[in-house]
C-alpha cells in the first residue's frame, strides 16, 4: 500500500493503499495505509498524499492554519480540506550536522545531491532526507506524516512513509482513486501512470475545487531500494501550476531516504 492523502473535509482517514507506495491524507491526506498498507489520521482535511486520491488536503481548507484551521490520499492544498489546517502536532527539530557530526556525516553531506540556490537540506528523524525553498517550514506531524508549507501557506507538500510497500502503485493509485472522489470536491483526474524514479514510482494528479481556489496534484507513491513505501504529495493552485512546478522537481530530486 501507498501512503494516503489529505481531503478538504475536516478530518479524513487516510488508508495508504498500493501494493508499492500510492499516497493521500490529512483533512486531504486522511492516512497512509492503500498500495503501502498503512494508516495515519488527519484532523486538517484530506489529501492524495496520504491516501492517493482519499486524503490529500484540498486547497483552501487546510487555510485553518492561516485563518481558522492532517499526504494523505485524498489531493492536498495548502489550506486541509474541509476545515482549517492546524497543525496537530508540533514538529520535532531534524538533527543539525553537529549533532550528527563526525566522519558519518561529511560522508553524507558528499553524498547528498545539489540543492536549488537558496535551498536547505531537512534531515527528518522519520528516516529521510528533503530540500527545502528559503522561507519553507515544518508545519505539522501527523502519524507518519510530515507537512511542510510554503511562506504564503497556499502550496504545501508533505511525506508519508510505510515500511513495507507493495508491488504495484499504479495499481493501487487507480484503487484508491475510486473511494477518494467524494473527498475531493469537483475532482477531475489528469492522469495515473508509472514514472522513472526510485525502484518504482506512479504519479498521480489531479485537480479539485478548495476555498482557496481550483487546486493542482501529483501524488507519487513509490518504493525505495529497502522497500519502505513513500509518497510525496504536492499541492498549490491550478493557476500557478507552471509557475510552481520547479518547486515539486527540487523536493523529488531532493529527496532520500536511509530505508
Amino acid at each position: 500500500m501507498l501512503p494516503t492523502s489529505p481531503g478538504d473535509g475536516g478530518r479524513s482517514g487516510s488508508a495508504l493503499r498500493w501494493a508499492l507506495l500510492i499516497v493521500p491524507a490529512i483533512l486531504l491526506v486522511g492516512a497512509l495505509a492503500a498500495w503501502l498498507g498503512m494508516r495515519s489520521a488527519e484532523n486538517d482535511g484530506g489529501s492524495p498524499a496520504s491516501r492517493a486520491g482519499r486524503s490529500a488536503e484540498p486547497a483552501g481548507t487546510s487555510k485553518t492554519s492561516e485563518a481558522s484551521r492532517q499526504p494523505t490520499s485524498d489531493p492536498t492544498s495548502s489550506e486541509s480540506p474541509g476545515s482549517g489546517e492546524s497543525p496537530s502536532a508540533a514538529p520535532s527539530p531534524s538533527p543539525s550536522a553537529s549533532e550528527t557530526g563526525g566522519e558519518d556525516d561529511e560522508k553524507e553531506k558528499k553524498d547528498e545531491p545539489a540543492l536549488p540556490a537558496g535551498w536547505r537540506m531537512h534531515k527528518d528523524p522519520n528516516g529521510f532526507s528533503i530540500g527545502l525553498p528559503k522561507g519553507w517550514h515544518e508545519d505539522k506531524r501527523v502519524g507518519k506524516q510530515v507537512w511542510f508549507r510554503s511562506p504564503d501557506r497556499v502550496s504545501f507538500v508533505f511525506v508519508e512513509y510505510v515500511d513495507k510497500a507493495g508491488p504495484d502503485p499504479k495499481k493501487d493509485w487507480e484503487n484508491q482513486e475510486s473511494y477518494s472522489r467524494g473527498r475531493f470536491p469537483g475532482y477531475k483526474r489528469i492522469r495515473i501512470e508509472n514514472t522513472d524514479y526510485m525502484e518504482k514510482a506512479a504519479d498521480w494528479e489531479f485537480t479539485w475545487s478548495t476555498s482557496s481556489g481550483r487546486a493542482r496534484v501529483i501524488n507519487r507513491g513509490f518504493v525505495t531500494k529497502g522497500g519502505r513505501g513513500y509518497a510525496i504529495y504536492w499541492h498549490t493552485l491550478a493557476s500557478k501550476w507552471d509557475e510552481n512546478l520547479h518547486y515539486f522537481k527540487g523536493f523529488t530530486e531532493s529527496f532520500s531516504s536511509k530505508k
